[in-house]
């Protein structure tokens, strides 16, 4: 069970998949905003089986979509993580050896040059990925809709587990398109969340999917 607790209001509770919370107090609408962005200092926390969590690891605050984004960061710590997942154990023996051929020529030099230092033995493929400076390919358009697609189409291929968070994309996309993406997330098994200060349930939406607060903190 996944939530978000907030002072003055019930804890929200999300299901996997698509969640769309409608916040009509406009406080509390930017007072949530800036708590999921990891202000420390605003109350409440988000939390996974009731253990509190650390917002910056572990929510992607995205807000409005066509706000200018650097998808290569909000991806970057997972980029390494699954090409060394998809890294065959041949690839990783090589890649090991000429690790190896590598520091004997630094420690040659070392030795050469009589300097006081010394070289790790420690071998992590991570730290070499690291090295290659590894990039995330970027949006090849910079619509709401091709945007939406390319952050649910990267996060499943790189097995994302954050909460990603979105406003209002009822501005952009039409009802066909957002139930198109929301299917989508859903047989992903993506977390999602959308931000909105008005709206009503769609048919489409489940019931344990939507919530709404009102102006007076009274969720239901």
């Amino acid at each position: 069970m996944r939530l978000i607790t907030v002072p003055g209001c019930e804890a929200i509770p999300l299901v996997n998949g698509f969640n769309r919370l409608v916040i009509e107090n406009i406080d509390l609408y930017w007072q949530l905003q800036q708590l999921l962005q990891g202000d420390e200092t605003i109350e409440g926390y988000y939390s996974m089986d009731n253990k509190p969590q650390k917002i910056k690891n572990t929510v992607v605050m995205l807000g409005d979509l066509v706000n200018p984004h650097d998808y290569g960061k909000i991806f970057a710590p997972k980029i390494g993580q699954v090409l060394q997942h998809y890294c065959s154990d041949e690839s990783q023996n090589e890649l090991f050896r000429l690790n190896e051929q590598i520091k004997d020529i630094v420690i040659e030099q070392i030795d050469e040059s009589n300097l006081p230092f010394e070289i790790s033995d420690e071998w992590a493929i991570g730290e070499l990925f690291k090295y290659c400076k590894l990039v995330l390919l970027p949006p090849t358009t910079h619509s709401a809709n091709g945007i939406m697609r390319y952050i649910i189409e990267t996060a499943s291929q790189l097995g994302d587990d954050r909460l990603f968070v979105v406003c209002d994309i009822g501005r952009y996309l039409s009802e066909s398109d957002q139930l198109d993406l929301i299917t989508t997330i859903n047989e992903l098994k993506l977390n999602f969340l959308e931000l909105r200060q008005t709206g009503v349930r769609p048919a489409y939406l489940d019931t344990e999917a939507f919530h709404v607060i009102d102006e007076d903190y009274v969720m239901f």
